[in-house]
């Protein structure tokens, strides 16, 4: 296994090297309503991690009504989209996603 981050947990990655989500196991979990009933952010990080540090992955998720369209991940520093461990879970709102 190839340590991109040393932010980013332990994780698989596929044959084009991407790391896969659902195989960390060591994450702590945060969600957000965002004031309704629909999960719009979920965000992962090592356990113990402030929510301020620059360690969170965050996504965003846009539904029509009830029903979840899209998953899109923060805009990082370098203007490009990035699903790295380098977000603060307190700053979530601020981000932009694409």
């Amino acid at each position: 296994m190839e340590i991109r981050n040393l932010n980013r947990p332990r994780g698989l990655i596929n044959p084009q090297g991407e790391y896969l989500p659902q195989t960390f196991r060591d994450l702590a979990y945060r969600g957000d309503l965002n004031g309704g009933a629909n999960l719009v952010y979920i965000g992962f990080a090592r356990p113990g991690t402030s929510e301020g540090d620059l360690a969170w992955q965050i996504f965003f998720i846009t539904y029509a009504g009830s029903t979840p369209l899209s998953i899109t991940w923060p805009v990082g520093a370098d203007g490009t989209v990035s699903n790295d461990f380098s977000f603060s879970w307190t700053a979530r709102t601020s981000y932009t996603y694409a």
